[in-house]
């Protein structure tokens, strides 16, 4: 599998010399991801991993180790949105949308102004305030991405 040229190793390098992050912090990803998949008896890998054992795996992609990088686990998931109106008939309670983002800034890597800000930094904001809520508010965020970066 192709290393995403998007969101790989050139965007994380910059990150951890922007900002200081470190191999170690990106290994902690993948860590806490494992331990989550633990309980899910869906989940294609269980067994805990270490930060030990992320960072001396197979190099992938400078610097990403084999652990740092996504299983092949493409998958699928739909949302069914309806009218108010419609609430009445559910089975279950409905969840409200409060509010959504959407940004799109590029169409390659070489377009970003920035390497360490993803479209996602303004979508997120704007999800954020059209919902009329903070980070800070949220209990739960399931957030997905190829690398740990």
């Amino acid at each position: 599998r192709p290393v995403d040229q998007e969101y790989g190793p050139g965007p994380a390098r910059r990150h951890m010399h922007e900002y200081g992050t470190t191999l170690e912090q990106l290994a902690e990803v993948a860590v806490q991801a494992r331990a989550n998949a633990a309980a899910n008896p869906e989940a294609m890998f269980r067994t805990p991993i270490t930060v030990d054992e992320v960072l001396s795996g197979p190099m992938i992609a400078d610097p990403f180790t084999r652990l740092h990088c996504c299983i092949r686990s493409d998958g699928g998931c739909a949302v069914l949105l309806a009218a108010e109106e419609y609430v009445p008939d559910t089975a279950k309670a409905p969840v409200w949308v409060l509010g959504a983002g959407e940004h799109v800034s590029h169409a390659t890597m070489s377009e970003w102004e920035d390497f360490t800000v993803s479209p996602a930094a303004v979508s997120g904001r704007l999800a954020f305030e059209r919902a009329g809520v903070r980070p800070a508010d949220i209990d739960l965020a399931e957030i997905y991405d190829a690398f740990t970066y």
